[in-house]
């Protein structure tokens, strides 16, 4: 499944087919300072769920205590939910543990981000799950949208995938 971004902001994009069919809108509803509860009335007011589209996921940002992550009826702590391995100058790899009871990994690089499939021998190649790529405008390189693919290892767990995504791009290091 390839979703094309139509913004270069992961967080703030509507993600579509190739055809153009919004299939997930992820919505940032705020910049700085935190929100007040009337920013969240008229979030809700202005809201396009009644546009046949569900909320499926709310990342709570926060600074000092843990990011809670509210997935399908799930509340996470990003803290408990994440496991942090290895250093790049991108921030460490994110591992989870998916909805299979295996172990996914996020490996955030400057214009490739990509999600394996943990395998439980060492000496097993990991599996590409998914695979998000930055945009290229077009002069060094093939003009490019942005946009995540979800391999066939992931299909079955999309809206965890995209959420994932959305909280390891907003947590990267620049």
């Amino acid at each position: 499944m390839q979703l094309y971004l139509t913004s270069y902001d992961p967080s703030n994009s509507s993600y579509c087919t190739q055809d153009g069919k919004v299939v997930y809108k992820v919505l940032r509803l705020w910049e700085e300072p935190p929100p007040t509860l009337d920013d969240y009335n008229k979030a809700a007011s202005e809201s396009e769920l009644g546009a046949g589209l569900t909320k499926i996921a709310e990342i709570d940002f926060h600074t000092i205590s843990s990011t809670i992550i509210h997935h399908m009826g799930n509340n996470w702590k990003a803290s408990d939910f994440f496991r942090k391995e290895g250093w790049s100058w991108y921030g460490r790899d994110r591992i989870f543990t998916g909805p299979d009871g295996k172990e996914y990994a996020w490996k955030m690089g400057p214009t490739v981000s990509e999600l394996f499939l943990v395998p439980t021998d060492p000496k097993a190649e990991h599996t590409l799950v998914a695979r998000f790529r930055t945009p290229h405008v077009g002069i060094i390189h093939e003009t490019r949208l942005p946009s995540l693919e979800i391999f066939p290892a992931g299909e079955d767990m999309v809206d965890l995938i995209l959420t994932t995504f959305i909280y390891n791009e907003d947590t990267m290091i620049p």
